[in-house]
């Protein structure tokens, strides 16, 4: 869970950064303060929807890390999304 909280977050921190980047000036998304604590709820949020597991970064991975070894031996195989399909 640790490794897709840490994904969101980057991905969040991201996102701001575009927006101020796109923004005019004057904007309230290019002003610095409050930089700390919006990066402290973007670390919340993205350690709450990791919990929830919203993405499934971590389930994916851990799928990926235990493919048969048919799978492995022949990887242009497709396999299924859901473990619960292998055979």
């Amino acid at each position: 869970m640790k490794m897709e909280g840490l994904f969101i977050t980057q991905m969040l921190k991201e996102m701001r950064k575009s927006t101020e980047q796109i923004s005019p000036e004057g904007s309230i998304f290019k002003d610095k303060i409050g930089t700390d604590m919006l990066d402290l709820a973007d670390t919340m949020v993205a350690d709450s929807m990791a919990s929830q597991r919203a993405f499934g970064i971590a389930d994916m991975v851990v799928r990926q890390l235990t493919l048969p070894a048919s799978v492995s031996a022949n990887p242009a195989m497709p396999f299924p999304l859901n473990p619960r399909e292998r055979s």
